[in-house]
């Protein structure tokens, strides 16, 4: 794979490479039909031999490729995010390759741009504030590609982690190879041999505090996902937390059960309804806005429609905002709509307004967002809309179907 931020070098480029090689594509975003051929020969199990993919930034998210062994940065990126968006393509922890390996330009110092200072910049700043899941050399004042690299080199050998930058799944690893593992090398190697078809994997253990672990599976349209709910039914989804806490939490355990009965299905129940619950607040910062724009756009227009004179009001239109507001409750969860596609759905109908909206700004100092469609008092949506909206609400299996893989401590009474 490699990645540029300029589309007109990726076409240079596939130029150059087609006088000697045939399995060339360039990826560029837009149109997602064109793309998904292309995508299936790098996803994982590809078949495909000898394929270099050209991809603008537009596909650095969201996207695996992991049957890749290989991403080259053609530029470096000025935001941090997007240099840690590429790298992840490949970077997976169900990669089928050992290792992979990253490339980065050589610039001399004369022609570095202004933007690889940038980078570095955030980089320091972010380290500072909040740590990076981006692996770049310890050395970066001065752009000297060949120090930096031959230093990643050389600390990758002997796995070591830079001070201050962590790598995104070091506490995943941490536990099998850590000083404190909770399961051995030797274990780990040898469920990896399993070839039996294991659905769930369910431990249920004794403990002074209840807590519970289970991980959820991925699916095309998310990716899979860890929680981990503690003894006051706080949920926890960062990994490197969830991590931390199966460590001391196991040690607590007193001994571990062989069956499951009622009890443990009344716990199990209770947590579920817990995680369902949080579920809709866990949702990325993006997502959660859009459906909190819709909810204030639909309870706007809900109030103008109510305030109508009787032989003027909608009923049709008025019953389809009160239902849609309702799967919008962040209080009142409904059963079984999957909040991460139903986002994706509002989106769509709110994009053409903020693109209008952006369209008709003239302002350069005018930021316009989905806030922006709050504060614009004449957006509303047409009874038909709604209805489509209505009927088109993702919904998802229950969520005990999706776990993995599990681990439940109950109270000891």
């Amino acid at each position: 794979m490699a990645f540029d931020s300029t589309v007109i070098s990726l076409f240079y480029i596939k130029k150059i490479l087609q006088e000697d090689l045939d399995n060339v594509h360039i990826l560029k975003g837009g149109n997602q039909n064109n793309n998904e051929a292309i995508l299936r020969k790098f996803e994982l199990g590809s078949n495909e031999k000898k394929l270099i993919g050209l991809c603008s930034d537009s596909v650095s998210e969201g996207v695996n490729m992991q049957q890749a062994s290989a991403l080259f940065h053609l530029d470096l990126p000025s935001v941090l995010r997007i240099a840690e968006q590429r790298v992840g393509r490949i970077e997976r922890l169900d990669s089928p390759h050992k290792e992979v390996n990253i490339y980065w330009p050589d610039d001399s110092e004369q022609f570095a741009l202004r933007s690889d200072f940038k980078l570095i910049n955030t980089l320091n700043i972010a380290n500072e504030l909040i740590g990076v899941n981006l692996d770049l050399p310890t050395d970066l004042t001065r752009i000297q590609t060949k120090d930096y690299i031959n230093n990643f080199e050389q600390k990758t050998e002997v796995e070591f982690t830079w001070e201050g930058i962590s790598d995104a799944y070091g506490s995943v690893k941490d536990l099998i190879y850590g000083k404190i593992p909770i399961i051995t090398e030797k274990q780990y190697d040898y469920l990896k041999g399993i070839n039996a078809d294991v659905k769930c994997k369910l431990s249920i253990g004794i403990s002074y505090n209840p807590w519970i672990f289970f991980s959820i599976k991925g699916s095309k349209f998310r990716p899979s996902k860890w929680f981990f709910v503690d003894h006051k039914e706080k949920v926890h989804t960062e990994i490197p937390k969830i991590c931390e806490l199966l460590k001391t939490s196991l040690l607590n355990v007193n001994h571990w059960e062989d069956t499951w009965n009622s009890k443990v299905q009344l716990e199990f129940e209770k947590y579920i309804k817990t995680v369902k619950y949080y579920n809709y607040n866990l949702l990325s910062p993006k997502r959660r806005r859009t459906l909190e724009t819709t909810k204030k756009i639909l309870n706007r227009q809900l109030k103008k429609e109510k305030k109508r004179l009787q032989h003027q009001k909608d009923l049709k239109l008025i019953t389809l905002l009160k239902d849609l507001l309702n799967t919008l409750d962040s209080n009142e969860i409904s059963e079984g709509i999957d909040y991460y596609r139903y986002s994706d759905v509002w989106y769509k109908m709110l994009k053409p307004m903020l693109f209008e909206k952006k369209k008709q700004n003239k302002s350069f100092t005018k930021v316009v967002s989905l806030q922006s469609l709050v504060k614009d008092t004449s957006i509303e949506f047409c009874a038909s809309a709604l209805q489509n909206v209505l009927d088109s609400i993702p919904y998802e299996r229950d969520l005990w179907t999706q776990v993995s893989a599990c681990i439940v401590a109950l109270p000891e009474r």
